[in-house]
């Protein structure tokens, strides 16, 4: 049997052309894996980079505290948009609807309920994005254990 096949259309070589393209396939492979490996290690080497340049950084204590004032505010506005949003789902009443007064009030009253929230610790956003900021690639998120049955989480330690 020969090891030559052709075709009808011209007398091609398919055994060949077959052969040639997994070649192709095979060196685009190569490629692509070497290329996957040069980005891998130039990947590491900025993130080193970033790890270090972030170990030098030093904050005063004055650009801190901006920085976790800034973290609360945005907790607190976090926590307002979550309030008001809550708040929407509650029906309005019909008897005595209420005035645009009314309604002016109890979004200032909000917007001081969920600052003072904040700053009490609130639900954790604020300090969560602190860390994260000063700390990148760090994990902060505490890790909690749910007892079989209770569904009351404890605190991993």
């Amino acid at each position: 049997m020969s090891s030559i096949i052709t075709n009808k259309f011209g007398g091609m070589n398919v055994m060949n052309s077959a052969t040639s393209e997994a070649n192709i396939v095979r060196g685009q492979a190569a490629r692509d894996k070497s290329d996957l490996e040069s980005f891998s290690q130039k990947l590491k080497a900025v993130q080193d980079k970033a790890a270090a340049n972030n170990a030098k950084a030093v904050r005063s204590p004055e650009e801190d505290k901006k920085l976790r004032k800034a973290c609360q505010e945005m907790e607190a506005l976090f926590l307002n948009l979550m309030l008001s949003k809550m708040r929407d789902t509650v029906p309005e009443r019909t008897l005595f609807p209420k005035s645009s007064g009314e309604k002016i009030m109890q979004s200032m009253m909000d917007v001081e309920l969920t600052r003072t929230m904040s700053q009490a610790g609130g639900i954790g956003l604020g300090n969560l994005l602190y860390n994260q900021l000063t700390n990148p690639g760090v994990k902060h998120i505490p890790e909690y254990s749910i007892k079989a049955g209770t569904g009351v989480g404890t605190k991993k330690q």
